[in-house]
């Protein structure tokens, strides 16, 4: 997600590699992998399971849904490679993963079929986990109770994760989806990016604002304080891709942009301070 999240991956354990691709532990990855299992086995503590059977489920729901991220991120990065566009290494951190592609897409078909992949691998592993469990039949021990419970879990997050990405909230995988139609209508990469991080930064907004409220509402404080993290991460994200293509350097023609090779077109230079103090000459499109 933009600048916000530009060293993820850069420091932590790589665990190896999928199809060529470098897979990444943040070290913040291990500090919400811990909550998770910790809140997964108190539940199932607490609905009667003894504490071995407890603790195993948790590291079945949590090791389930890290690998489903896993999964979603493999999603963006083999349909990638099918249009040439490499991938650096993939990072699980505490926010979720993140795949690194050396590359943008050239035409808006490409940036919706990479976009959409991710969120197609999260909704079919809902439904598989979801068919899983209504395979296995419920109650006859409790041992097989929790496998069903994981199963059915791993079909909620799944479900949850795979729908979350489609909000329209550009660097969301929503937010691509909609700048690759914008970008089809409009036939400009770089408005079609300005609009989509408008609606990215209306969207975070919106999650800062449900997170207060589900807080005052609830005073669920972890939810709520987690919620509204991603959507500062999101806000500050969009806004930060909105300035890399409202405002280019000077000396980059104004007409370059994925996929095309159109002449450059004629603007207004200006004087510009960045977010980390530079001050460079930009040419406004």
């Amino acid at each position: 997600m933009g600048h916000i999240l530009a060293n993820v991956g850069n420091h932590g354990v790589r665990i190896g590699r999928i199809a060529g691709i470098r897979i990444t532990l943040d070290w913040t990855w291990f500090f919400i992998a811990t909550l998770a299992v910790g809140s997964i086995t108190s539940a199932f503590a607490a609905a009667g399971t003894g504490f071995l059977l407890a603790l195993l489920g948790g590291l079945l729901v949590a090791g389930g849904f890290f690998g489903s991220i896993l999964a979603h991120e493999l999603g963006h990065a083999l349909t990638a490679r099918r249009f040439g566009i490499r991938t650096e290494s993939i990072a699980l951190h505490v926010f979720g993963g993140v795949a690194r592609l050396m590359g943008e897409p050239r035409t808006p078909r490409q940036e919706l079929l990479i976009s959409a992949a991710g969120p197609a691998v999260s909704l079919a592993l809902a439904g598989g986990f979801w068919l899983l469990a209504l395979a296995l039949p419920a109650g006859l021990t409790i041992g097989l109770n929790v496998v069903v419970a994981t199963f059915s879990n791993l079909a909620y997050a799944n479900l949850v994760l795979g729908l979350f990405n489609l909000l329209p909230g550009f660097p969301l995988d929503g937010g691509r989806i909609l700048r690759a139609w914008l970008w089809s209508r409009k036939r400009s990469y770089s408005e079609g990016t300005r609009i989509a991080a408008k609606v990215g930064e209306g969207v975070g907004l919106g999650l800062m604002c449900l997170a207060a409220g589900l807080l005052f509402m609830t005073g669920a404080f972890g939810s709520s304080l987690m919620l509204g993290a991603i959507g500062f991460v999101v806000r500050q994200a969009a806004r930060a891709e909105g300035l890399r293509v409202g405002s280019r350097v000077y000396a980059r023609p104004s007409g370059h942009e994925p996929g095309g090779g159109g002449e450059s077109r004629g603007g207004t230079a200006r004087v510009v301070r960045l977010p980390d103090g530079r001050i460079v000459i930009v040419h406004d499109i």
